[in-house]
């Protein structure tokens, strides 16, 4: 399985929101906090395992299962299903023949009432799901809690710019009381 994906060009926290929970005023941190507020979201989404701002993600299987759980939430939507068929050849997945669950956490996506997924050809990545994971396009998209943790996070690590990023998470326990309601786990 295979997970790649196309970055927002936007973070869920700003720099101006950044500077004034830091009670910074000096421009001279800018870059150092610009980039704390980069680390600190993709660590967070990577734990939390969701994804804030809409993403496009390209994610590749080796065949179809019934239950079809793209692997960030929250499940925009489904771009395309495309898989290898038995010939060789590229083919799509006409939409009207899946079903896209964008309640549940993870998303799933199943086979239409009546339908089967089609068979693939026995190669690694038969299958590519194109989907959009987020809460929408917007900073102010983004839970309120989520955002809470990613300022508290970054405000830790600017203030002990030398510790171990890792153990400094693990010792925040502030961080990861906010981050637990927003943990996707697999389902079964």
């Amino acid at each position: 399985m295979g997970l790649t994906y196309t970055a927002p060009a936007l973070l869920p926290v700003t720099l101006a929101e950044m500077m004034l929970h830091l009670r910074v005023d000096e421009t001279a941190e800018n870059d150092l906090v610009s980039s704390l507020i980069d680390a600190a979201t993709k660590y967070v989404e990577e734990i939390t395992r969701r994804q804030f701002l809409n993403a496009t993600y390209v994610w590749t299987l080796d065949r179809f299962t019934s239950v079809l759980r793209p692997p960030r939430a929250p499940l925009s939507s489904v771009t395309s299903i495309a898989y290898t068929d038995t010939a060789g050849d590229s083919q799509t997945v006409t939409a009207s023949d899946y079903v896209v669950d964008k309640a549940s956490e993870p998303g799933r996506i199943v086979e239409a009432v009546g339908e089967v997924w089609p068979t693939t050809r026995q190669i690694i990545d038969a299958v590519t799901v194109t989907f959009i994971a987020g809460y929408g396009a917007t900073a102010a998209s983004t839970p309120e809690g989520i955002k809470a943790a990613i300022k508290l996070y970054v405000a830790d690590l600017f203030e002990h710019r030398e510790a171990n990023i890792e153990a400094r998470l693990q010792e925040n326990i502030a961080v990861n009381s906010l981050l637990w309601q927003y943990r996707v786990y697999e389902a079964d």
